[in-house]
């Protein structure tokens, strides 16, 4: 399967080893480096919003503009010594692009490596992406797509670059 302009884009943001917060927060030349790859790719309206499910279990969303998604990373990212993000499939709806999301993460202070899928869709709008949505939970990016699993997989592309472990499924 090909992809194409939009898959493109969005597969430009993550690096060939995929995408580790930690160690591009902890060094500044690198994360500079990758910041001046990727701020060409924003468009000047972006939003970042995290979706996840509160304590009754309906959605709940928080959002911010992309330099305080930066300050929030920065933040977040002092608690691990690994945050990687894999793209294992991404899917083209048109203004929209779907990312399924394999997290691999390591707290500081030798806790035990943690993973976890997810699923991102980016929104775009004049060739950039203007709007990011993290849901914790893959099958709420799917509802948000209107995609069930088997229609994602069939319209979805993997990456083309081995991921660091074996493929893994939500």
């Amino acid at each position: 399967m090909g992809g194409g302009t939009n898959i493109d884009l969005v597969r430009s943001v993550y690096p060939r080893s995929g995408l580790d917060w930690a160690a591009l927060t902890a060094n500044r030349a690198d994360e500079e480096r990758y910041l001046q790859q990727v701020r060409p790719l924003i468009h000047p309206d972006y939003e970042a919003s995290w979706i996840v499910r509160d304590g009754e279990g309906e959605l709940a969303r928080s959002s911010a503009s992309f330099a305080a998604q930066l300050a929030a990373l920065h933040a977040v990212m002092k608690e691990f010594d690994r945050y990687l993000i894999e793209p294992e499939l991404l899917v083209d709806l048109d203004d929209r692009v779907l990312v399924f999301v394999w997290l691999t993460m390591v707290p500081k202070g030798g806790g035990e490596e943690i993973q976890a899928s997810a699923g991102t869709i980016y929104v775009l709008a004049d060739g950039r992406i203007i709007a990011i949505e993290a849901y914790e939970r893959r099958d709420d990016a799917l509802d948000a797509a209107g995609l069930d699993q088997a229609e994602a997989e069939a319209r979805g592309v993997e990456p083309r670059r081995p991921l660091s472990g074996p493929t893994r499924s939500a």
